[in-house]
């Protein structure tokens, strides 16, 4: 039924709203704010363990104490840490 549909229709917009309806979940059609929002989620999920199992251990681990100052690697790290702590942020906003 919706291939005779595309077929039938010359119209771009048609077409565009027909395929559209084809990739339906439960009778609503995926709208692109929904596919935005799962790609967000997404993001998420996978920004949450890289910076948990990778970015703040290592953070941690070359933090210096009190009587020390920084390194360059911590300098490093510092900033991967903070930008992927900013990313997930965003995303979440």
């Amino acid at each position: 039924m919706l291939l005779d549909q595309l077929q039938k229709s010359n119209n771009r917009y048609d077409t565009a709203y027909s395929f559209r309806y084809c990739l339906a979940l439960d009778g609503y059609p995926l709208m692109t704010i929904l596919i935005i929002k799962l790609v967000f989620v997404a993001a998420i999920w996978i920004l949450g363990p890289i910076i948990d199992n990778v970015a703040e251990p290592k953070f941690k681990q070359l933090a210096p104490t009190v009587d020390q100052p920084a390194s360059p690697e911590f300098g490093q790290i510092m900033n991967k840490y903070l930008a992927l702590e900013i990313t997930a942020t965003s995303l979440f906003i």
